[in-house]
């Protein structure tokens, strides 16, 4: 639509695959969660006050619009985006400090090419049922068993629990995780389901 006097739009729990808002620069409130949504070019609403686009199929999110400090925290939702693994924003600080409802594999940041550098960089995890609590804490989004990790998630991980029947024999990769505050080492060894051993830091 090219009306460019609207200010409210809901077009939440419907099938929609593309939606167009670039010409709506009056729009404030914006809902478009519950839909199939793969791309979303929000650069030209200027005066967007809250953005709920939860539950899509997003793989492209730009909210640079110049104003990302009118959208408080209640007003930003962007959870269950399996495929977007960056959001376009106006100062990646802010939208850290004030937007939390988003998929932990997803990262704030200001240009295209920070996030293909964040994304670049890989730990090392030779071990596959690290590897696999990894890819169950959402710490290894790709799911593959590959040895592989994204070192920006494993950096941005704050606790971990080592909670495994089988026993992980290699916790290479570890070191990596420079801003871990709580590690717990919960392994059954013998598969009777007792912890072996807890441990915090």
């Amino acid at each position: 639509s090219k009306n460019t006097l609207l200010t409210y739009l809901d077009c939440s729990i419907n099938k929609l695959t593309e939606l167009v808002v670039i010409y709506n620069t009056a729009l404030k409130y914006f809902y478009c969660n519950s839909n199939q949504i793969s791309n979303l070019d929000l650069k030209y609403n200027t005066s967007l006050f809250t953005l709920r686009c939860h539950n899509n199929l997003l793989n492209v999110l730009d909210i640079r619009n110049g104003n990302n400090n009118y959208i408080g925290n209640r007003s930003f939702k962007a959870k269950n985006n399996k495929n977007l693994s960056c959001i376009y924003v106006d100062d990646e600080n802010y939208s850290n400090n004030n937007w939390d409802d988003k998929d932990l594999y997803t990262l704030f940041t200001e240009s295209e090419t920070k996030c293909q550098d964040l994304w670049s960089e890989k730990t090392y995890v030779p071990d596959d049922v690290f590897e696999q609590l990894l890819i169950d804490k959402g710490i290894d989004p790709s799911g593959l068993l590959d040895n592989y990790v994204p070192t920006v998630l494993v950096e941005l991980t704050k606790n971990l629990a080592l909670i495994t029947v089988i026993k992980i024999k290699d916790l290479t990769g570890i070191e990596d995780f420079k801003n871990l505050e709580k590690l717990r080492n919960w392994q059954d060894t013998v598969g009777a389901g007792y912890p072996q051993e807890l441990s915090d830091l």
